[in-house]
């Protein structure tokens, strides 16, 4: 497969930090947002920590330099992971079992290193991400960051907002016409780092040539709905980065309340495989067993001195 990445980060008009962050990985054909929460440095400083352990779990999984160089840290490490996996079905790509044990030790160590400093407790944040690989797209997503599919002059929300709004709204206890006036529209029901435990939507659909992929923070779709998007990249010809600059002008234009990150792929190849393969699911919290071996990976992964092995990611927390 080849894909084309872009992404872009922004302060907004109202916000004084950027809670946001994102990372672009290359190497796995992966990418992931983060909307952090619980004040200016705790949000940061979740999101961050999120990016920084996706990025390591995702390139040292996949990393043949880092299989060779610590042969045999690899191998413990591969011994742990087995542990985790096996409750997944034997029919998931293995770029999808990655994003959920990434995802899985982000929340361990973001929880782990709130409860060790007080001026952090509460602190976590979203994430969504997507990942290619056997013409196929791995979708996995905590909280209300979205992705969204366009293909074939549609365009199609590929995740559910794990948010009380949402909730109300799929229950009938609030209409559609009642949402944006809903006071606590932006209490999310689902993030990473308030429980040692998590629940992660996971998604496999394949995928076609000039599909194109969005992941973003709520500072954009809270004030620019799917249509707009859509209208947004048509004008643009499908060009990526004139895409994301005018959705982020157009954020800003309608009051920039938040901050406003989103990364987009273009598929611009698919391999000559042909499949119809489709997954959807919530992957079910972990036990206490499966923590106890999370905090021994992340020992492993963060306390020996691996991360010289490691390409660093694009994670931006800054206005562009």
């Amino acid at each position: 497969m080849k894909i084309e990445f872009k992404a872009a980060t922004n302060i907004g008009m109202v916000r004084k930090a950027n809670e946001d962050s994102y990372c672009i990985l290359n190497d796995t054909n992966s990418a992931f947002l983060c909307d952090g929460m619980g004040g200016h440095v705790a949000g940061a400083t979740a999101s961050q920590m999120a990016i920084e352990t996706i990025s390591q779990v995702n390139l040292i999984l996949n990393q043949q330099a880092f299989l060779e160089k610590y042969a045999k840290v690899a191998e413990e490490l591969s011994k742990y992971f087995y542990q985790l996996n096996t409750h997944f079905a034997s029919s998931l790509p293995e770029s999808a079992i990655n994003m959920v044990n990434a995802i899985q030790l982000a929340n361990t160590k973001i929880y782990n290193t709130a409860n060790d400093n007080p001026d952090l407790q509460g602190m976590g944040t979203t994430v969504v991400g997507f990942s290619f690989s056997e013409n196929l797209c791995c979708i996995a997503h905590v909280g209300d960051s979205r992705a969204y599919r366009c293909r074939e002059n549609r365009i199609e929300q590929q995740t559910v907002d794990h948010s009380w709004l949402n909730e109300l709204l799929h229950a009938g206890k609030l209409q559609a016409d009642e949402a944006d006036k809903f006071p606590h529209r932006n209490v999310i029901t689902r993030a990473l780092g308030v429980s040692p435990t998590l629940q992660i939507d996971l998604r496999v659909d394949p995928v076609q040539k000039d599909d194109i992929f969005i992941i973003c923070s709520d500072g954009l779709h809270d004030l620019i709905n799917e249509k707009e998007i859509l209208a947004t990249i048509q004008n643009a010809d499908m060009n990526l980065e004139l895409s994301i600059d005018e959705l982020i002008k157009m954020a800003n234009q309608r009051g920039g309340k938040d901050n406003i990150t989103l990364v987009m792929a273009k598929i611009l190849e698919t391999d000559a495989m042909v499949t119809n393969y489709h997954y959807k699911a919530t992957i079910p919290e972990e036990n206490f067993t499966m923590t106890e071996i999370e905090d021994k990976i992340l020992e492993i992964l963060f306390d020996r001195n691996l991360q010289d092995t490691v390409t660093s990611p694009i994670g931006i927390t800054d206005e562009d």
